[in-house]
């Protein structure tokens, strides 16, 4: 296929991709929506959150959907948070609270209306939406080198690690529509490409590891043997390279020389937040438990919050001032939070989605939407041992809002060999 021809049908399909996003019901577009302005800014993801799930309830699109009993146990676990938070007074945690309510609105109003074409359609936004983050980091990245040449970039999210947990969703959808359409094939593989130069501009580490993970995991799944053996052995090439040339200039942005003391730094956070869960074991302390504690430290933290508009500026002086935004580990930032009470629940929850989302694709491990969420939902536990990206506003809205392809029709559920899933 020549380059004209590619780019003809890439803008083709831009169109019709823009008609029917502007001819989808309300519920949906408040999905598409929310999930672009968490791309843009942390704080465009908030308001976009609370206007959506306002507009579902006073409209009374969803509030039928909050006593469904397939819902109820996430509604009794954001009400629990809600409660708990209240009890110590927790402002992040009551925001926190009310935060993801209106986002399980959105997501339940979303689950109701998903179809096929609709769910791709989301997956489209992510990849649209990496060519501008993608270029954003770059000048970011010429910029910041003049004063810092392993400058890591944040792109157009509030920390390099969240530029990174977003990439690693691109990634994983672009290895997915490369081994399910035969479509635009080489595009896909050139925005794969271009958001792995741009986790090298995030400078982080453990988010590879979960991006590998996560390909390698939807490659398995989606039984391409051929693709299996490919990637299995980029990585190899990978590995013995950092192996044998740790000083090379491509792998300069990870800082391997310092690993390790990256690594043990995350010890005062896992020790903090599990000396805090045997303190309250039950119900923790709500959403954000680890940040409202650690701000409450801080004697001038009202000050330190409202000095600057920049949310880049605020995580640095939470940093300086001794804050924890999380407890870098999901597995113990939740039992902080949530207690066992609130973690069980929450596993729960989880568990029954994923389960449902089995069966919707009618247990079928070789149906490619399967083998997808997998891939993400193994990237997330993976990047989850020292990290959380999860927790952050707008990292939580574009994640959980994936996650309605577990109410999919089992009539649009098919598998590779049944149909090569068209996007048209």
């Amino acid at each position: 296929m020549t380059v004209k021809k590619m780019l003809t049908n890439a803008g083709n399909d831009l169109s019709k991709w823009f008609s029917r996003v502007l001819n989808y019901n309300d519920e949906v577009k408040w999905v598409f929506i929310t999930v672009f302005c968490s791309f843009v800014h942390f704080l465009l993801a908030v308001v976009a959150v609370f206007a959506a799930g306002i507009y579902l309830l006073v409209k009374k699109k969803a509030c039928h959907l909050l006593v469904q009993r397939k819902n109820l146990l996430t509604v009794v676990f954001i009400g629990l948070t809600f409660v708990v938070a209240l009890w110590y007074l927790s402002l992040p945690g009551l925001f926190g609270s009310v935060f993801m309510f209106f986002l399980i609105t959105l997501l339940f109003s979303f689950r109701q209306n998903v179809t096929k074409r609709i769910f791709e359609d989301l997956l489209s936004l992510f990849l649209l939406y990496s060519v501008p983050a993608f270029l954003v980091a770059f000048v970011e990245r010429l910029v910041g080198m003049q004063s810092d040449k392993l400058y890591r970039c944040y792109s157009t999210f509030s920390n390099p690690l969240y530029y990174a947990y977003f990439i690693t969703f691109v990634v994983i959808i672009c290895t997915y529509r490369i081994v399910t359409t035969k479509r635009d094939v080489v595009l896909n593989a050139i925005l794969l490409i271009m958001n792995v130069v741009g986790m090298f501009y995030s400078g982080s580490r453990m988010p590879w590891i979960g991006m590998f993970a996560g390909v390698m995991i939807t490659l398995v799944f989606c039984r391409r043997v051929k693709y299996v053996v490919i990637f299995a052995a980029v990585i190899a090439a990978l590995l013995a390279i950092a192996a044998l040339f740790p000083d090379a200039k491509l792998l300069a942005s990870l800082r391997l020389e310092d690993i390790g003391a990256g690594y043990s730094g995350r010890l005062s956070y896992w020790k903090y937040a599990l000396d805090g869960f045997l303190k309250r074991p039950i119900f923790g302390k709500g959403f954000y438990g680890v940040l409202n504690d650690t701000m409450r430290a801080d004697d001038q933290w009202i000050t330190r919050f409202f000095s600057s508009f920049d949310i880049n500026v605020i995580f640095k002086t939470m940093k300086q001032n001794g804050w924890m935004l999380h407890a870098h580990n999901i597995l113990l930032d939740s039992l902080y939070n949530f207690g066992v009470v609130g973690t069980i629940l929450m596993a729960y929850c989880i568990f029954d989605r994923g389960l449902k989302m089995y069966i919707r694709l009618d247990c079928d491990s070789k149906n490619p939407l399967f083998a997808l969420m997998l891939g993400v939902m193994a990237s997330i536990a993976i990047n989850g041992i020292v990290d959380c990206e999860i927790t952050s506003p707008h990292t939580a809205a574009f994640s959980l809002l994936l996650f309605a392809v577990t109410e999919l029709p089992k009539t649009q559920t098919v598998t590779r060999e049944k149909s090569v899933l068209k996007t048209e």
